[in-house]
């Protein structure tokens, strides 16, 4: 996997390890468990919703002469958009956050709701989850996005 971002004149090359790959695995199994428990729940308007997203995997994105590769994602089956991006992030990644979450969001016409960082120390058993959400608030009557 490779990510490229020509504003940042930046070519990452990424050799993903076992560890790195049980971790992305492992969350998307856990948000799996959920979405499965929320399909057989007796809210039916969220079950109907649950059952239409989907695990995708790490499609190659393009956007303005960007190419990225999320580490996983999430697509809701009627826009086949990512709507939410994993990303597990190492020293380098975990800097650039805030501009991929911005390029996700932003350049996805606010398909994509969130970004999902998995935040983890080189050394000990430490995580920390970090969201990056799609917010609206009204300024002068306009719903602007911030």
């Amino acid at each position: 996997r490779y990510d490229y971002f020509p504003q940042l004149a930046k070519f990452v090359l990424r050799m993903a390890g076992i560890i790195y790959e049980l971790i992305v695995e492992g969350f998307k199994g856990l948000v799996i468990e959920q979405l499965i428990d929320i399909r057989r729940g007796n809210d039916q308007v969220a079950a109907d919703f649950a059952r239409g997203i989907h695990a995708y995997g790490s499609p190659k994105i393009e956007r303005d002469g960007d190419s990225h590769y999320p580490d996983g994602s999430f697509v809701y089956e009627d826009t086949m958009e990512l709507g939410v991006i994993l990303e597990v992030l190492y020293l380098q990644k975990r800097q650039d956050l805030s501009f991929f979450a911005d390029k996700y969001i932003l350049g996805s016409n606010r398909l994509t709701q969130a970004i999902i960082g998995i935040d983890l120390k080189y050394q000990g058993k430490e995580a920390r989850v970090i969201v990056w959400r799609l917010n609206k608030t009204k300024e002068n009557g306009e719903t602007i996005l911030i």
